[in-house]
């Protein structure tokens, strides 16, 4: 192992461990330095990962029926793309390509991309059901 590259690594999980750590004990509302979303705030539209913050709150908490009504998307996509990029930082680490590449096929990334963008557009109309994609 490559140790600027793990140091590089253990650097960038101390910061998570350290955000969510604050998230866990305050909530998204007591974080201070905490923005919110911009796009929701320059045009009242959720954006795809409105809500996450809020998400990730309840899932700490044990609380997966709140973190997916803050997220649907996001608690569903969120693991998947954790374990890719974990994977990834794993082989960067090493120096050494992962024994089994995830491959994403043009279809596969531009049915992901029609995905996120159908779930931004419907959690923003305003009719019941479609409501309940919207955060809380």
């Amino acid at each position: 192992m490559h140790k600027n590259r793990l140091l590089c690594v253990l650097l960038g999980l101390l910061l998570i461990c350290i955000v969510a750590a604050q998230i866990y004990q305050k909530g998204p509302d007591g974080l201070r330095y905490h923005p919110g979303c911009f796009i929701y705030k320059a045009t009242g539209l959720f954006c795809p990962g409105c809500g996450m913050t809020r998400a990730s709150y309840a899932c700490m908490h044990g609380n997966f029926a709140a973190a997916i009504r803050a997220n649907l998307l996001g608690m569903i996509l969120l693991p998947i793309a954790a374990l890719a990029i974990a994977w990834e930082v794993f082989a960067w680490v090493r120096q050494k390509p992962t024994l089994h590449r995830i491959h994403l096929s043009r279809r596969i990334g531009l049915f992901v991309l029609v995905v996120i963008g159908t779930f931004t557009i419907l959690r923003n109309v305003p009719i019941y059901p479609l409501t309940l994609l919207a955060p809380p």
